[in-house]
C-alpha cells in the first residue's frame, strides 16, 4: 500500500507534460509516455487522460508522417547517391576499357564531380578521347 500511495504523490500532470515536450523535440520514445498514461490510469481522472491521450495520439501521427517522409528523402538520396557514383564508375571503366589504367589524380577528380550532367557529358568524353591528357583538358572545363 506504501507504495501506491507514493505513486499518488507525484504530480503526474507535470511529469506528462514534461514528456510530451520531450516527445515534440525527439528526445524520448513513444513508448514511453503511452506507459505513463496508463500508469495514470487510475489516478487521474478520466477527462484528463483523454485529453493527454488525444494530444499524444496526434502527435503520434504528426510523427509518423515526419519518419514516413524523412525514410522517402533518405531513399530518394540514396538513389541519387547510387547513380552518381554508378556514373562515376561507367566514366573510370570506359577510360580504362579505351586507355588502359586511368591515374589516380584522373580518378581523384572525377570521383569530385557530384552533378549527373557533368558525369554524362564526361562519359561521352570518355568514349572519344584518344589519351588521357585530352580526357583531362576536358575534366578540368567539366569542373571549373
Amino acid at each position: 500500500m506504501d507504495r501506491m500511495k507514493r505513486l499518488t504523490e507525484i504530480n503526474w500532470p507535470e511529469v506528462i507534460d514534461y514528456e510530451i515536450d520531450l516527445l515534440k523535440n525527439d528526445q524520448i520514445f513513444e513508448k514511453l509516455i503511452i506507459s505513463t498514461l496508463v500508469l495514470c490510469d487510475k489516478i487521474l481522472d478520466k477527462h484528463a487522460l483523454e485529453n493527454y491521450y488525444q494530444e499524444v495520439k496526434n502527435m503520434l501521427k504528426i510523427l509518423e508522417i515526419a519518419r514516413n517522409d524523412g525514410m522517402h528523402q533518405g531513399i530518394q538520396q540514396g538513389m541519387l547517391q547510387g547513380m552518381l557514383q554508378s556514373a562515376k564508375d561507367m566514366v573510370v571503366a570506359v577510360l580504362e576499357e579505351n586507355l588502359g589504367a586511368v591515374p589516380g589524380r584522373i580518378i581523384d577528380q572525377i570521383r569530385s564531380v557530384n552533378r549527373h550532367e557533368v558525369l554524362s557529358g564526361l562519359h561521352r568524353q570518355a568514349l572519344r578521347c584518344n589519351n588521357f591528357e585530352d580526357f583531362e583538358g576536358q575534366l578540368k572545363f567539366a569542373t571549373s
